[in-house]
């Protein structure tokens, strides 16, 4: 058997017997598919002998490591079976090597994975970032014209009402499966307004659409509202700052229709 080659090896931080393996081929400049198996566990073995000279303390992954690499090399010191094949078919004998390599491969491919994003972290450390620009000069709410609500009026108005509805629920419930679209919902707030008296103020309070307790159908009929208003064909309302809002058709649209 040939003499084995010896490394100076300087005993870099390593982040497990994987990368250390890894270190020895390329120091080694062997081919990862085709490892000389018994130089690699020579080299190793004297790294771990060099730890214990140093008094460092061994890992007990580098162990196993060093026990999986023995057994590798037994496996592939002893007599090989000879197989008896056809020409249609032949079977070659499995490498010990095989799953040893498999993780080295796929190590090194995360290693370069991380060193790839590595690189592109220390690219964008290089671009300037501008400073938070303090927006909130920009945020102040418009004045919004008298009877006119405002987005959050509205879903504070939701929540509200979804509160209320909580605490009205009754302990045990029944679950119903849907039975209205949003299209069918739109039609239903439309006949709920058409259907009020003439010589009444013409307007229902909001909370009045909500005769359900399912979240989902409350979504229903607010989505059928917000729908509506894009359409012009209702106007929310509110008297007063924080006030109830009320909801009543838009007679332009509906008598130019």
């Amino acid at each position: 058997m040939s003499e084995q080659n010896e490394l100076t090896l300087i005993l870099p931080d390593f982040e497990g017997p994987l990368d250390l393996l890894l270190h020895l081929i390329k120091e080694l400049k062997v081919d990862i598919f085709d490892i000389p198996i018994a130089e690699v566990t020579f080299q190793y073995l004297r790294y771990l002998d060099t730890m214990q000279e140093m008094k460092l303390d061994i890992a007990g992954d580098y162990l196993l490591m060093a026990a999986t690499l023995l057994e590798i090399k037994s496996r592939m010191l002893l007599p090989k079976k000879e197989v008896a094949f056809e020409e249609e078919f032949y079977e070659e004998g499995e490498d010990p090597r095989e799953s040893l390599i498999q993780q080295l491969v796929e190590y090194k491919q995360f290693q370069e994975a991380a060193k790839a994003l590595k690189t592109m972290e220390q690219e964008r450390g290089l671009y300037f970032t501008k400073p938070a620009t303090d927006l909130e000069d920009l945020q102040q709410a418009v004045p919004l014209a008298p009877g006119e609500v405002s987005a959050a009026d509205l879903i504070a108005a939701l929540q509200k009402m979804y509160q209320k509805l909580q605490k009205k629920k009754p302990l045990q419930a029944r679950m119903e499966q849907d039975q209205y679209t949003v299209d069918q919902t739109m039609s239903w707030i439309m006949e709920k307004l058409e259907n009020l008296p003439h010589d009444s103020d013409q307007r229902l309070p909001f909370t009045a659409f909500f005769e359900v307790q399912t979240k989902s159908q409350i979504v229903n009929t607010f989505l059928a509202m917000l729908e509506l208003v894009k359409e012009r064909k209702i106007n929310f309302s509110q008297e007063n700052i924080y006030g109830d809002i009320y909801i009543l058709r838009n007679m332009g649209v509906l008598a130019n229709e």
